[in-house]
C-alpha cells in the first residue's frame, strides 16, 4: 500500500510532500488467519498527526483481523453424578453395608432409566488479531532537524 502526502497551495498548485509505504499489509492479508473461512477482511486504521513544523506524519498503522471460532461448552454435572459423589464420602464402617445396597440401585437405575448422551453443546467467539505495522517513510523537498 502507497500512500501519497500532498500539499495544496492558494493557486490549485500540488507538490508532493511524502510518501509512505506499507509492505507489511500484504503479508498480514495473506496469512492463515486472514485465508480462513470465519475470518473478516484486514481493518487498517491510519493515525496522523499535524506537526509543530505543520507537516503531517503517520504515526501508527494497526491491521485488525477478527476470527469466529466455534469453542465446546463443557456440560455441568447432572444430579445423579452429585448424589454418587456424596454417597462416597461416608464413613469406611457404612461402606460395607452401603455397597451391597448401592449395586442394588444402581443396577435398578438403569433399567428404569435409559442412557441418555449429552448434546456438546458449542459457544460462538470472535478473536480479533491486531498487526502492528511500521510505515517506510520518504520526504520529498523538506528537510528535518536532526533528533540530537
Amino acid at each position: 500500500m502507497k500512500i501519497d502526502v500532498f500539499g495544496v497551495y492558494d493557486d490549485d498548485k500540488e507538490e508532493l510532500i511524502a510518501t509512505y509505504l506499507v509492505d507489511e499489509l500484504e503479508d498480514i492479508s495473506e496469512n492463515g488467519i486472514a485465508k480462513k473461512e470465519n475470518s473478516t477482511l484486514p481493518k487498517v486504521s491510519l493515525s496522523f498527526e499535524l506537526t509543530r513544523s505543520h507537516v503531517l506524519q503517520l504515526n501508527k498503522v494497526e491491521a485488525k483481523i477478527d476470527e469466529q471460532v466455534r469453542q465446546a461448552i463443557k456440560p455441568n454435572k447432572t444430579s445423579n453424578d452429585t448424589k454418587k459423589s456424596n454417597s462416597t464420602k461416608s464413613d469406611k464402617s457404612d461402606q460395607a453395608e452401603e455397597k451391597s445396597s448401592k449395586k442394588e440401585e444402581e443396577a435398578s437405575e438403569q433399567k428404569d432409566e435409559p442412557v441418555v448422551e449429552e448434546e456438546i453443546q458449542y459457544e460462538e467467539k470472535t478473536i480479533t488479531h491486531n498487526y502492528p505495522i511500521t510505515p517506510n517513510e520518504t520526504l520529498h523537498g523538506l528537510r528535518l532537524l536532526s533528533k540530537e
